[in-house]
């Protein structure tokens, strides 16, 4: 199994060179019996960038491609893209409870309750318009002089 995977990854990531050399293939996996594990570390660190490696799709800061084309992030980075992850978690959350709170709201008022609602904005309205022309109209304060007495 572990010659299969060792073939398979020469294949598709190393030279032609490597991947026809069984006895590479046997040397490797006999220099690393019984550490597996660190021959794997190594090949992912020189072939892993390469695309097709390990699919990332969809992984924050995984845009893999060769190399050079590897994107780094610092852990400042990370914790920035990951807080605005979360703030835009939150305002989706705050928005489908508004909706949801007006949704219950516009449920529970009857016809009746808004033909009443109605009536009372039509009746605020007009007392603020009537409000406003008797301002508009009103005549001005009369200018009268203060008498000082100076004894």
């Amino acid at each position: 199994m572990h010659l299969t995977f060792l073939q398979d990854i020469y294949q598709r990531f190393g030279s032609s060179k490597k991947a026809n050399n069984g006895t590479l293939h046997q040397n490797l996996l006999r220099k690393y019996k019984g550490m597996e594990a660190k021959l794997w570390y190594k090949l992912v660190l020189k072939y892993g960038t390469q695309k097709g490696f390990v699919d990332f799709e969809e992984s924050p800061g995984a845009d893999f491609g060769t190399a050079s084309e590897s994107k780094i992030y610092t852990l400042e980075q990370l914790h920035q893209i990951r807080e605005a992850e979360i703030e835009q978690a939150v305002l989706a959350l705050k928005r489908e409870k508004r909706r949801q709170m007006e949704e219950e709201y516009d449920n529970e008022i009857t016809d009746e309750q808004q033909v009443y609602i109605d009536a009372l904005r039509m009746a605020t309205t007009g007392v603020r318009r009537k409000y406003e022309t008797l301002r508009e109209n009103a005549a001005p304060v009369p200018d009268i002089p203060r008498v000082v007495d100076l004894k």
